[in-house]
């Protein structure tokens, strides 16, 4: 989550919440899927094509716009960023969430269009250089270490030209010959099992922005909406482009980087807690639609910060994020 300077104190009915500047507390509708991709240039070859058998969870759909960016195997997509993608503090910039996802997906398709097909994307670690601007974009992507059980793949997005996010993406091959006597974890470990989705309340409807309307949020514990640790379900109600389903680590992704906003222990008209990287880990596989995002910030006297999540599905926990946050106080406008 992006943040820069807002004006005025959130009220007491919804204290946590800013008076964003040029964002109305307004319902904003939602459109159908976070990016669209753009055309290419007139002459730009074609892209990375998706013919192999996409990773569980994903859709084999091409998106659009795709070109050989440098004739040297690095891939290049463009995309129009919609509603969707605004965040909590400006209309005009986007959710870290959105754009993050959007490197995972450039890396699982670059990684399968070099052959390295039924590797499954368990762990980026992402670096926000800059705010991201809604609207057109750039992703590129290549292949910084090939092969058939592990592959790494690189990518950024850049707006106007400019890199604003960096993302390094492993990708693992599963069901490696003679592992499957490995003694499994305990779904649960140390916890108990979280009621499910459809059993917990719905949260943050008051939360006006693009992104949080993109999202549906039930609370599991503590309150995503005040102050402290807190504990959610969320799940996408429309894709990150259209025509596809999101991955695991997509997914992941998507919801990881509101760790540090509904564990938020500060005000957030009187508070910046801009977090300069994002970085998930999964043990395996995200199942299904629903990821539970348990989250916990904690502050230095320093004006630095660490915010943390553990992730799960519903079948159990699947790994964790953490962001690195740079707290400084916001300056009254006008």
């Amino acid at each position: 989550m992006i943040a820069v300077a807002v004006a005025g104190v959130a009220g007491p009915a919804d204290r946590r919440l800013p008076t964003i500047v040029g964002v109305s507390r307004r319902f904003h509708p939602v459109v159908d899927a976070f990016f669209h991709p753009a055309p290419s240039p007139a002459g730009t070859p074609a892209g990375p094509p998706d013919t192999s058998d996409p990773d569980p969870g994903t859709a084999g759909a091409a998106g659009g716009g795709i070109g050989d960016g440098d004739g040297d195997g690095g891939f290049v997509e463009r995309f129009v960023a919609g509603r969707a993608c605004t965040g909590p503090w400006d209309r005009t910039t986007m959710h870290g969430g959105p754009p993050s996802a959007l490197l995972v997906r450039a890396a699982e398709r670059t990684a399968r269009s070099v052959g390295a097909a039924g590797l499954v994307a368990l762990r980026v670690a992402v670096d926000f250089l800059g705010p991201v601007p809604v609207g057109p974009v750039e992703v590129r992507a290549r292949v910084l270490r090939p092969g058939r059980r592990i592959t790494l793949v690189g990518s950024e997005l850049l707006a106007d030209g400019r890199p604003v996010l960096a993302a390094r993406t492993w990708l693992l091959r599963t069901g490696s010959a003679g592992t499957g006597e490995l003694p499994g974890p305990p779904a649960w470990p140390r916890r108990r099992r979280p009621p499910a989705p459809e059993q917990c309340p719905p949260t943050m409807t008051d939360w006006a922005f693009g992104y949080a309307r993109a999202i549906e949020w039930r609370r599991v514990s503590g309150d995503p909406t005040g102050p402290g640790d807190a504990a959610a379900w969320a799940r996408q109600r429309i894709p990150l482009v259209p025509g596809e389903v999101p991955s695991g680590l997509q997914r992941a992704v998507l919801v990881a980087d509101s760790g540090n906003g509904i564990s938020a222990a500060l005000e957030w008209g009187q508070w910046s807690f801009v977090n300069v990287d994002l970085s998930v880990h999964l043990s395996r596989h995200v199942n299904g639609e629903w990821v539970l995002l348990d989250a916990r910030s904690r502050y230095e006297p320093a004006g630095t910060g660490l915010a943390t999540s553990v992730l799960s599905d519903l079948d159990g926990v699947v790994g964790v994020g953490a962001q690195t946050l740079l707290i400084s106080r916001l300056e009254r406008q006008g």
